[in-house]
């Protein structure tokens, strides 16, 4: 899972999922994910139109995050801190006021 400083879940991947999107390869021996920054999609539906528009999840911006493991009834949780993209002119203050992320999380 990763979450957001506070504990909200952000994005639940599983070994065994469905959709693609939602799935970590499990290998035997140390495996290694990289999350591309996205909270969970939007559900979509046959015939969603989107004029230009998109069903992924928003961005995460930076910020203090946590990734947590959990495997059977064990759990580990690390900290972690994405950074502002260093080639961005934006200042920090106005992407964080671009979260958009919990208008497009599904409830």
């Amino acid at each position: 899972r990763i979450l957001q400083e506070d504990g909200t879940i952000i994005r639940s991947l599983f070994g065994k999922a469905e959709k693609k999107t939602d799935r970590i390869p499990i290998a035997r021996g140390m495996n290694h994910y990289v999350w591309d920054l996205q909270y969970t999609a939007p559900e979509s539906f046959d015939g969603m139109i989107l004029w230009g528009g998109w069903t992924d999840g928003a961005v995460a911006v930076p910020g203090k995050y946590k990734a947590r493991l959990i495997v059977a009834k064990d759990s580990m949780t690390v900290r972690f801190e994405v950074l502002k993209d260093p080639r961005s002119s934006s200042a920090l203050a106005d992407i964080e006021s671009f979260d958009y992320g919990d208008a497009c999380t599904p409830k």
